[in-house]
């Protein structure tokens, strides 16, 4: 069995799966299972989690891009993903691992239709054959949020469920697509 240690070590955030290597819905189960164990002050479980898989997953994917092509590029957030004064620190790294990834595709920073197709394979889940979206009740507060946090980095500590996992939050501007 894999130590709590060794699934923080070994956490990856995978860019691309196997499409056709389907995951098991019993394997799925169970990892919503042991990730719904998470703690969560009060027990109030704020969160809601949604598998989507096969055509389901197609449907949203193409939704999503039927919107894009007609010039929606999503719904007003609901909230704010990064602070709107971010500071330098984050910056500096956002940048760094944005310049780091793009180099690993071979993308230039100037390539714009490039990076556009790179920001597109986030709604098609990177090829992955299932996909869990997590939502948060909308009268959770900042501990609400904490305690879905907590629940995300159990999903993506996974490895011992042999799932490799990648974390993203593009969804959130499709609100009323979902």
């Amino acid at each position: 069995m894999v130590t709590v240690s060794e699934a923080v070590e070994e956490r990856r955030s995978v860019r691309q799966f196997i499409p056709d290597k389907p995951v098991p819905l019993d394997v799925v189960r169970q990892l919503v299972k042991k990730a719904t164990r998470s703690a969560s002050g009060g027990n109030t479980q704020p969160w809601h989690l949604y598998v989507v898989s096969g055509d389901k997953k197609v449907e949203l994917t193409e939704a999503v891009f039927h919107e894009m092509g007609e010039g929606n590029l999503g719904d007003a957030p609901e909230y704010n993903m990064y602070p709107i004064e971010c500071p330098d620190s984050y910056m500096v790294r956002r940048r760094k691992v944005a310049k780091d990834m793009y180099d690993l595709m071979g993308l230039k920073r100037n390539d714009k239709l490039g990076r556009v197709n790179a920001m597109r394979r986030n709604f098609e889940f990177f090829d992955a054959p299932v996909g869990i979206i997590v939502t948060v009740d909308r009268v959770a507060d900042r501990n609400g949020w904490g305690h879905t946090g907590m629940l995300i980095v159990s999903v993506l500590l996974a490895v011992e469920c042999f799932i490799m996992t990648r974390s993203l939050t593009f969804f959130r501007n499709f609100t009323s697509t979902l």
